[in-house]
């Protein structure tokens, strides 16, 4: 029963790490988006097209997206390698512990 109460806090642990990651990498990408946004601005003021800029900016858009979501899958792979790694480890000092 302590090891299942175990693998649930740990769980719950894990998920609230990853949801505050998920959160902060919203930011991130929200303010890069901002941040490219600038050029396109400038150039509608110069004179350049919608038309021109929607292509580059639709882009963009799509290459921060797909960076954030390399980055979140990098991020819960660590977390679930990290988690069996720390499990494998526990279990074998376990088994030395039970031994002796």
């Amino acid at each position: 029963m302590a090891t299942s109460t175990k693998q649930k806090s740990s769980t719950s642990a894990d998920q609230a790490f990853l949801g505050m990651f998920r959160q902060g990498m919203g930011a991130v990408e929200k303010a890069g988006l901002a941040a490219m946004e600038i050029p396109f601005t400038v150039l509608s003021g110069l004179g350049v097209s919608d038309e021109t800029t929607d292509g580059v900016r639709e882009g963009t858009q799509k290459m921060a997206t797909g960076i954030t979501g390399t980055i979140d899958s990098i991020a819960t792979g660590s977390v679930k390698v990290a988690k069996d790694g720390f499990s494998a480890v526990t279990g074998a000092v376990t088994s030395v512990a039970k031994t002796k």
